[in-house]
């Protein structure tokens, strides 16, 4: 498809999408003095976007990329694109972005305070949004830009920095106690990177991932967990032992039966994604053991990156999520007979069409990730 375009879902039904035409296309919009245009060259299509049209409404993210009329929405992804025009002094054209784009053809930005290292976007419809979801790295200038395939790292980096504050979130949040953290969905990339992080931020904590037992092999190969289990095993010799659950699956009858087993001993209970979407339903208010609480990556990034008392400056943070992305590379990446994700390239709107519906029915692959070149 040559036409400028938007993938879009339904908002009350994401399996149901639609190409929209694309408001920020040059034959569509007139750059104003302090925009830029840029075309998106590539994202990454993971069970993160599924979470970002399920929540759509909650969180704003159909305000971010806006559509016309309200019955479809416009889902956002993390990857890069490419200055192809500028009407700001500071950003020339061919300079390449990483930040989180419309899944379409072009966005139009308006820079705010510019650094060596990027800039916030501006424009009304994201100015409101988490910092982190409207802030554009400048590839390539940044201590960000280490040796690696752009499709890997539009794959993982924005995953790994949600595991990166789920472990802060975690570890700041009182002591876990003894027994051991449950992670459901195990397989997914953004439980693979919260438990490197935990392993991190915890030292000392028993991380127990659970998962498919199709998955289990690929599971024990990430190296990330302590134990790996089978659903329907979590419960095995862990009667005594307090608990604390990362449910990042979002499976309901998994959570419940967690919650009916441990009770009392449920320590805490996170909820983090909805890997298992369709299999997704509300607690109900008898459910045992503390309520599960809803972990937003972004609102969360928003109050703890903060001039507040005990929060942490944005250098901090940027540096602390360097060094532990650095270790991640080395330690799980790039590993030199067994890399243990491979980013599957599909091109155009039938590429996210197909990224999209595979996501949808759970057919994906654990290894592999989809990154769409435009």
């Amino acid at each position: 498809m040559s036409e400028a375009f938007r993938f879009c879902v339904r908002r009350d039904d994401p399996a149901v999408t639609s190409l929209q035409p694309d408001p920020d296309a040059p034959a569509q919009r007139t750059l104003a003095v302090g925009e830029v245009r840029l075309r998106v060259c590539l994202f990454a299509v993971t069970a993160n976007n599924v979470t970002c049209a399920l929540y759509g409404d909650k969180l704003s993210f159909w305000h971010m990329f806006p559509v016309s009329g309200p019955t479809w929405g416009c889902i956002p992804g993390w990857g890069f694109g490419e200055v192809v025009e500028s009407r700001c002094d500071r950003i020339t054209v061919g300079e390449r972005l990483f930040g989180f784009w419309p899944m379409g053809s072009y966005l139009v930005l308006r820079p705010g305070t510019i650094s060596a290292q990027g800039f916030f976007d501006a424009t009304p419809e994201r100015a409101d949004a988490a910092p982190i979801l409207h802030y554009f790295l400048r590839r390539g200038q940044s201590q960000q830009a280490e040796p690696m395939d752009d499709r890997l790292f539009a794959l993982l980096y924005p995953l790994f920095g949600v595991g990166y504050l789920l472990a802060d979130y975690v570890a700041t949040g009182g002591a876990t106690g003894s027994g051991p953290l449950l992670i459901t969905a195990a397989s997914s990339k953004t439980a693979a990177c919260a438990a490197f992080c935990l392993r991190r931020a915890l030292p000392a904590a028993d991380l127990w991932g659970l998962t498919s037992p199709s998955h289990l092999d690929f599971v024990k190969s990430l190296g990330c967990y302590d134990r790996v289990m089978a659903y329907g095993q979590a419960s095995v010799g862990l009667r005594r032992e307090e608990v604390t659950l990362i449910d990042v699956a979002g499976d309901a009858r998994l959570r419940d039966a967690l919650h009916q087993h441990y009770g009392d001993r449920l320590r805490r209970s996170i909820s983090v994604g909805r890997a298992h979407w369709a299999e997704f339903k509300p607690p109900h208010t008898s459910l045992p053991g503390p309520r599960p609480k809803q972990f937003w990556a972004p609102h969360y990034g928003s109050v703890r990156v903060s001039s507040a008392p005990g929060g942490l400056s944005s250098e901090q943070y940027n540096a602390g999520l360097y060094r532990a992305w650095r270790d991640f590379v080395s330690a799980v990446l790039c590993r030199p007979h067994h890399p243990p994700f491979e980013a599957v390239t599909l091109s155009g709107p039938g590429g996210i069409a197909v990224a999209w519906a595979a996501l949808l029915d759970g057919s994906a692959e654990p290894h592999e990730g989809f990154v769409v070149q435009v």
